[in-house]
């Protein structure tokens, strides 16, 4: 029902939209559902094609996206993790953010970094590719 003045017609369609929303949470949660699902597999491929044409910054491995990690340059600027930012579907743009702030390195490197026993300098000047 149509109302002329604005602030019924603003308490009219606010109570229409809850209302719809409640009739039909399921569909709603489902199109949420996938579309997340969408957003996760969209930035686990870019991560997965991003490693894969980085290589170690160390060795120059490059046979398996697995095996490459993503390390902080510095922790202190470090905000988030990026495999989390990608499962938690993210936008690309924030996900490239935090990528400019690593380098890719293979598992066996980033344990040996972590231990003490490769040094950050031997990555050349530590900057990762540009996405």
């Amino acid at each position: 029902m149509p109302y002329k003045d604005p602030e019924k017609r603003k308490a009219y369609n606010q109570a229409y939209s809850k209302q719809h929303y409640i009739d039909n949470k399921a569909t709603y949660k489902s199109k949420a559902r996938k579309n997340n699902i969408a957003y996760i597999t969209r930035n686990r491929e870019f991560l997965d094609n991003f490693k894969l044409n980085a290589s170690c910054k160390l060795c120059g491995y490059n046979k398996c996206a697995e095996a490459l990690d993503f390390h902080h340059i510095s922790e202190h600027n470090k905000e988030a993790n990026v495999s989390r930012l990608a499962n938690e579907s993210n936008s690309l743009e924030r996900i490239q953010e935090e990528i400019s702030k690593c380098i890719v390195v293979c598992a066996r490197c980033h344990r040996e970094i972590h231990a003490g026993m490769a040094e950050q300098a031997d990555a050349g000047d530590l900057k990762s590719p540009s996405p």
